[in-house]
């Protein structure tokens, strides 16, 4: 009945909504109420099989409640997805806590007080994975040897929660090991598939704290099994062991905590343990990973000597519109009309902005603060002759305005602070301009042109406070 009245050949386009609402209801109504029964439906189909099985799978899921035949699908996909908008931290998405996310939006929503813990989460600088849910794994990954398993568990909770990470190694011999890590960032490399343009900037930074609890159960071998916690560049590869070489505990959780060192401008996209196995007898066990979190302060340092372009853009940026290219040391922004760089992350409050900008051609030489999409943000820097703080929330409201002539081919060192509702902009370390707005509270920070022209960017620093 769909396909003689309902299909693409009434409805033209790539993937008209009413034949995949068709398929949609065709799959709920015909999977019984069924997660995997319902997406295999909507998917044999062969209209527009992802978001078609996926909202039909979501919303019989969400009356189904979790089952353990989700893992079919849940498994392979290891909790991690990865999303397409220009909020870089937030294309990082893992699904307990996005399902917790939208838990919190729903009591919100109907006047209900989300659990505390999970309302910080909502808009943390930072994450804090406790593997709580069922299966939980939150996306962590292994790599090095096949001989390390990863899976949610609830044989050894972590203190006071009601999950952990189980990591099993099998039989390794002396001198095996590998990499048990989260990843906060993605490259190009990463990715088989790129029809979606996805774009990203670190969730952790140079500076915040990382904490996470161990615990060790042997079952065979001599015990010998040592760890370490470590990080990894994502430019150079370079493996930093965060401490000294350790044997964790078999009788209770032990706590490992470091901070992000300064890495020379290399971002981070590996955070996570090194194990490797030194004794005389196979060692066959498990290790345990629980209270997993990032937080605090840290600080962004972009130095285009060391980005690369990707996906249209430079890495650590997620952009609209305009042309970006790196060239003798700096970023190279042309645009015919207004284009936009972010970075850092989603929920930056108090936060310094700092950039080295040479005007080259046209009127509008900006950074950018608590960015929130791509028409809400504060922007401060040259705008045709004068200088500006404004804010953009769908139109543009010039905040403070005085004159300044900004020379062609001449670099000024921008500065653009908010803390709290006060927002102060300076040029070559002297103060020039002050506001006052509470309408955006967070958000990334960037450069900016409002209509078209050329400009370089040689050095970009983002630090929150």
């Amino acid at each position: 009945m769909l396909e003689a009245q309902w299909g693409y050949d009434r409805y033209p386009g790539v993937c008209h909504i009413i034949p995949n609402a068709g398929v949609t209801v065709m799959a709920i109504v015909y999977g019984g109420g069924d997660l995997p029964r319902t997406a295999e439906i909507a998917t044999m189909a062969g209209w527009d099989t992802d978001c078609n099985a996926g909202n039909a799978a979501a919303i019989v899921g969400t009356f189904q409640g979790f089952t353990e035949s989700w893992d079919r699908y849940r498994r392979p996909i290891n909790d991690a997805f990865i999303a397409s908008g220009v909020l870089g931290t937030v294309n990082v998405v893992d699904i307990p806590s996005f399902a917790r996310e939208l838990t919190v939006l729903a009591q919100r929503l109907n006047g209900e007080t989300p659990e505390p813990a999970w309302a910080e989460d909502f808009d943390r600088r930072g994450v804090r994975f406790d593997f709580d849910a069922p299966g939980a794994t939150h996306g962590f990954r292994t790599a090095g040897t096949n001989q390390i398993a990863l899976k949610g568990s609830t044989a050894m909770p972590g203190p006071g929660v009601a999950g952990s990470l189980e990591i099993l190694l099998d039989r390794l011999e002396r001198g095996q090991g590998g990499r048990v890590f989260w990843k906060p960032f993605y490259r190009r490399s990463d990715f088989d598939d790129e029809r979606y343009r996805p774009m990203f900037t670190p969730l952790a930074d140079d500076g915040q704290t990382v904490r996470f609890k161990l615990r060790l159960d042997p079952w065979n071998g001599d015990g010998n099994l040592r760890v370490a916690p470590y990080v990894r560049r994502t430019m150079s590869g370079r493996i930093e062991e965060m401490a000294a070489w350790d044997v964790p505990s078999s009788s209770e959780w032990q706590q490992y905590e470091f901070t992000i060192p300064d890495g020379g401008g290399e971002a981070v996209d590996e955070i996570g343990v090194l194990v490797e196995y030194f004794g005389r007898l196979k060692f066959l066990g498990r290790l345990f990973l629980a209270e997993f979190s990032v937080s605090g302060h840290g600080k962004v340092v972009i130095d285009p000597a060391v980005e690369t372009q990707e996906w249209g853009g430079i890495t650590r940026f997620t952009w609209n519109r305009g042309h970006f290219t790196i060239a003798d040391g700096a970023i190279h922004v042309h645009a015919p009309r207004d284009a936009d760089a972010w970075t850092g992350n989603a929920y930056l409050r108090n936060v310094r902005v700092k950039a080295e900008i040479t005007p080259l051609a046209g009127r509008s030489q900006l950074i950018s603060a608590r960015v929130q999409g791509t028409s809400r943000f504060y922007a401060a820097g040259f705008e045709g002759g004068d200088i500006v703080i404004v804010r953009e929330n769908h139109g543009t409201t010039v905040l403070a305005r005085a004159p300044f002539a900004a020379e062609a081919g001449r670099r000024y060192g921008l500065e653009l602070v908010a803390r709290g509702d006060e927002l102060v902009l300076s040029v070559d370390g002297r103060e020039v301009l002050t506001a006052s707005d509470a309408m955006f509270g967070y958000g990334m920070a960037g450069v900016r042109m409002a209509s078209g022209g050329r400009m370089q960017v040689h050095r970009f620093e983002v630090e929150d406070f």
